[in-house]
């Protein structure tokens, strides 16, 4: 069951993992031309370690860059001769 213990723990690893990225969102966020988004994910599973209790990850997600490239050729002719005689 999910309460306090593990509320607090999911609070704690997003907050640990805000502080650790401070500098990268932050640069990113002053790369951006439109904003910056920032994805926190939680998961809480069956413990693999204590029996009854519940292991929780966080994940942080964000783009620090983004990157848009386009190349293109136009206009390729090629002779080609018959494939089967």
């Amino acid at each position: 069951m999910i309460g306090t213990k593990t509320i607090t723990a999911m609070k704690g690893l997003s907050g640990e993992l805000l502080d650790n990225y401070q500098k990268e969102l932050r640069e990113a966020f002053l790369k951006s031309d439109d904003g910056l988004k920032v994805s926190l994910n939680l998961s809480v599973v069956p413990s693999k370690v204590a029996a009854g209790g519940l292991d929780v990850d966080a994940t942080i997600s964000f783009t620090a860059e983004r990157i848009k490239e386009k190349r293109e050729k136009n206009g390729i002719v090629e002779a080609q001769g018959e494939m089967f005689r």
